[in-house]
């Protein structure tokens, strides 16, 4: 076995005392009881440090299996330690654990029965148990996959790092609930090639619900997970892509970020007027960073240059900065309600310049996200036959794409998501058994995904995470409570899975069970995540007719939200839904 091997085995099992080539590597935990209840230690293996980034967590549970609640831990990189109450009786530690290298940090958990001395793991719950456990009675379960290579929510570190060290930047912005984050995880980010590929990089990965990100999402204008950035030593933003790539193409696009580096500090100066390749690519940067009119105002003399031409990339990059600029115009006309000639001005020629790029791209991936946006604008004005329209130029456009795999694969898609596009588009022209059909369709494409890349069917995130959601929409609710299950099992620590399963539950109209597994994902939640989930449970406690409760719940939070100055951030679209079920709440009364 490897040292990189036994690394990542130590670190993921870190809780576990693994036995290894190169010996028994596992953190340690100690109990000390005094007066003032139990003082907890815990520390990490040999050759590696406990991480001060965010996301590092106890709680504690009492005997008879009954739950007690979280504590705050003390960390340092050798150390970690937490005070819990005398009568504790076990507890759980989630903390982000580094080689001394630093050229891995993964996120590992365990669980305790306290005792004077050398602590014991906890025996883990049977598998087969109907409800996943609680948070200190669950088993440490498995970590989250964690890429080679990478720091986790420690963006200073990083960039000093990169500033220091003269090297490359590659910034990961994912989300744990996020099915193509996860993809990227388990598919690319673990893949030799891509490990060589980056070797000069260094690699951060940056939760986006947490506050640590939000410096670094507003200076790169994120806005969708993944959004991984290639970047210079300094910081300079060289490329990016969004959403899951295969690791072939992720490879070539960390090579050409690598090349531009390059190019850059042999040249120190901005790409030539007269090199158009290198102004569409600075052009397709624009438009990731969702500065349509930056973009447009570099394509539309590129184009009247090179009329003529039949450059079909051209064209279609145009296309979308003209989409993207009428998108932009209906936004800020939003705050004219004072002017409805205005708005519908703008609304109108969102809908021309839709309908235009649709009819000329007919086939292009871009219209399985134009569809819908065009059918939403049609639907506001109540115009059925729109609506169909746009429909089914989605549906033509994703069996356009099933016959094109070169195409596909440029745009990041695989067959299940041209079928769960289909089912959207036969549940927008009225077929809801079509629609069933398809959704069916895809969560066989999900699962035939898993096993092409070897997972295991009950661990595996970003594929089941779109199968379950497959299995919903197909009307097999059953399958998806079972998967959901399974995941909830494996990953017990985690908000993730029982989020998805109390909002399937609260579809159901299982008010009760969505209510307890609701509360679930609360108590893990964190940041972003812990605002939808908290309007989750609350939603659910005002169906039910628990007003007090869910006004206490919703009141707590919004109180304490602290919010990024950079309005464009989704904690302030969570943070409007809060506030708008509050008044919704207090209009109740």
């Amino acid at each position: 076995m490897s040292a990189r091997a036994v690394l990542v085995t130590s670190l993921i099992a870190c809780f576990g005392a693994v036995e290894l080539e190169a010996g028994s590597l596992s953190c340690s935990a100690t109990g000390k009881k005094g007066k003032d209840g139990w003082t907890v230690t815990f520390h990490p293996p040999r050759g590696h440090h406990f991480s001060k980034g965010p996301g590092s967590r106890a709680s504690y549970g009492l005997s008879g299996g009954r739950q007690g609640s979280a504590v705050e831990l003390q960390l340092a990189e050798t150390v970690a330690s937490a005070l819990l109450p005398g009568d504790a009786a076990e507890v759980s530690a989630h903390l982000l654990v580094c080689d001394d290298a630093n050229t891995m940090c993964v996120p590992a958990s365990g669980r305790f029965i306290l005792s004077e001395g050398a602590l014991a793991s906890a025996p883990s719950p049977d598998p087969q148990a109907s409800g996943p456990p609680g948070p200190a009675a669950g088993p440490a379960g498995a970590a989250r996959p964690a890429a080679r290579g990478f720091l986790v929510d420690e963006p200073q570190r990083a960039l000093d790092r990169a500033a220091r060290e003269d090297r490359p930047l590659l910034i990961d912005f994912f989300g744990i609930w996020c099915p193509p984050c996860n993809m990227l995880d388990e598919v690319v980010f673990s893949a030799p090639a891509f490990v060589r590929a980056t070797e000069r990089f260094v690699k951060l990965k940056l939760d986006a619900d947490r506050e640590s990100s939000w410096s670094l999402k507003e200076r790169y204008r994120v806005g969708g997970y993944p959004t991984v950035v290639f970047a210079t030593s300094r910081g300079e933003e060289v490329g990016r892509f969004v959403g899951f790539r295969p690791p072939g193409e992720v490879v070539a696009l960390a090579r050409e970020a690598l090349a531009r580096i390059a190019d850059q500090d042999r040249s120190r100066a901005a790409p030539a007027a007269a090199d158009p390749a290198a102004l569409l690519r600075k052009a397709r940067l624009h438009l990731q960073r969702q500065e349509f009119r930056e973009a447009r105002s570099i394509l539309e003399p590129l184009h009247e240059e090179r009329r003529g031409s039949g450059s079909r990339a051209l064209e279609l990059t145009l296309w979308e900065a003209r989409v993207g600029c009428a998108r932009e115009a209906v936004k800020e006309a939003a705050g004219l309600q004072r002017y409805p000639s205005i708005v519908e001005a703008c609304r109108d020629n969102l809908v021309r310049v839709l309908e235009d790029a649709v009819a000329r791209f007919p086939d292009a991936a871009q219209v399985l996200e134009w569809g819908p946006t065009l059918a939403g604008l049609h639907g506001d004005r109540t115009s059925k036959r729109g609506v169909a329209g746009a429909w089914r130029a989605v549906e033509r456009a994703a069996v356009a794409l099933g016959h094109s795999p070169g195409a596909l694969a440029a745009a990041g898609l695989n067959r299940a998501d041209l079928w769960t596009c289909r089912a959207e588009a036969r549940a927008g022209t009225g077929d809801p058994q079509g629609a069933r059909e398809a959704y069916l369709k895809a969560a066989e494409e999900y699962g035939r995904a898993i096993r092409q890349h070897g997972a295991s069917p009950d661990r595996e995130r970003g594929f089941n995470l779109e199968r379950a959601y497959c299995l919903r929409r197909a009307g097999k609710l059953d399958e998806a409570l079972a998967l959901y299950r399974k995941l909830e099992a494996a990953y017990p620590d985690e908000f993730t899975f029982y989020f998805a399963h109390a909002g399937l539950l609260r579809e159901t109209n299982d008010l009760p069970g969505a209510e307890t597994v609701g509360r679930k994902a609360l108590e893990r939640s964190y940041g972003d995540n812990r605002l939808r989930c908290v309007e989750l449970v609350g939603t659910v406690l005002k169906t039910q007719g628990k007003l007090v409760q869910a006004r206490q719940l919703v009141r707590g939070v919004v109180d304490g939200i602290k919010l990024p100055a950079d309005a464009g951030n989704r904690t302030h679209r969570y943070h409007k839904a809060l506030v708008k079920l509050l008044k919704e709440l207090d209009a109740a009364r």
